[in-house]
């Protein structure tokens, strides 16, 4: 399971790897319209649905923990860690800039036939 709520608007998601070692990927977005803590358990429930899956089941928690929105990130922590405790799996912290710059990177070796990226500076807004 994966959780990202550091910034204005969030999401869930489930990897999970076949006998092929192929991973696939589903996600729910958080819903603009109300906050993360009104509805991140919502969506882990709906996302582990969609795949067939039970929250005893997970492996792992992977958690997007900051730097972004103090509350956004809050509520995805104690969440993360209220799961991670109740069913006994481990939490991995991910750093927000290190994961969109990781992301830039990858499409960057997807495209990289129509142009090369030599460096990736990954900035956030801070609200102010």
């Amino acid at each position: 399971l994966a959780i990202e709520t550091s910034g204005k608007f969030g999401s869930v998601a489930i990897a999970s790897r076949n006998t092929d070692s192929l991973a696939s990927i589903v996600s729910v977005d958080l819903p603009r319209v109300s906050g993360s803590a009104q509805s991140l358990a919502q969506c882990i429930l709906q996302v582990t649905k969609n795949c067939s899956l039970t929250l005893d089941s997970l492996g792992c928690i992977a958690l997007v923990n900051g730097p972004g929105s103090f509350t956004g990130l809050r509520v995805g922590i104690a969440t993360a860690k209220s799961l991670a405790y109740g069913l006994g799996v481990p939490v991995i912290g991910l750093d927000t800039l290190e994961v969109i710059h990781l992301q830039a990177e990858a499409v960057t070796s997807i495209n990289q036939h129509s142009h090369t990226i030599r460096h990736v500076h990954a900035m956030l807004d801070a609200y102010r």
